[in-house]
C-alpha cells in the first residue's frame, strides 16, 4: 500500500508542478511593449523561476523513484531513506498550504485603497493547486506512517546476516 501511495503521490506532485508552471506563465503580469525595459526582466525572472520549479521537483523525484524501487524489493535502508525524503516532502507541501492560507487570510482587496494582494480569488486554479498540495501532504504523511510502523519490519530485510531487534 505504501508503494502504491508513493507512486500516486509522485504522479500527483508532478501534475501539480506542471499545473503551477502553466499557471505562473499564464498569469504573468502584462509588461507592455518590450522597449520599456521591463519585459525582458520579468520574462527572464519568470523563466528562472520555472527552471527552479523543474529542478526542485525533479531532484527529489529521482531520489524517491530510486528509494521506492529498492524499498519495493525489501531493502530496509531504502525504506528509511524513502521515509526521510517523504517526511521532507510532507513538510514542504504542508508549508505551502499554510503559507497560501495565511497570505490569503491576511490579504485585503486592493480596491479598498490599502496595499494588499490583488489575487483573483474567484479563479479556481489557485484553489485547485492548494487542494493538490494538501493531498500531496496527506499522501506523504500516510506513506511515512506506513513505512515506520513496526509491522513493516516483517517485509523488509535489515541486510545479509542481520536481524531486527525484537522488543522483549
Amino acid at each position: 500500500m505504501a508503494m502504491i501511495l508513493t507512486w500516486g503521490g509522485l504522479g500527483l506532485s508532478g501534475l501539480l508542478a506542471a499545473a503551477a508552471m502553466v499557471y505562473l506563465w499564464a498569469a504573468r503580469p502584462e509588461t507592455g511593449n518590450s522597449r520599456d525595459g521591463w519585459a525582458p526582466w520579468v520574462n527572464g525572472l519568470l523563466a528562472g523561476m520555472l527552471v527552479f520549479v523543474v529542478l526542485s521537483w525533479s531532484l527529489p523525484a529521482v531520489g524517491i523513484v530510486l528509494s521506492a524501487v529498492r524499498a519495493g524489493r525489501g531493502s530496509n535502508s531504502a525504506r528509511v531513506t524513502l521515509a526521510g525524503v517523504l517526511s521532507f516532502c510532507a513538510m514542504t507541501h504542508g508549508g505551502m498550504v499554510v503559507t497560501f492560507l495565511s497570505a490569503w487570510m491576511e490579504s485585503v482587496p486592493a480596491s479598498e485603497g490599502r496595499p494588499g494582494y490583488d489575487w483573483n480569488l474567484m479563479s479556481a486554479m489557485p484553489w485547485v493547486l492548494l487542494a493538490a498540495q494538501a493531498v500531496c501532504c496527506a499522501i506523504a504523511i500516510a506513506v511515512v506512517i506506513l513505512l515506520v510502523v513496526p509491522a513493516t519490519n516483517r517485509y523488509f530485510s535489515p541486510g545479509p546476516g542481520k536481524r531486527f531487534i525484537t522488543p522483549a
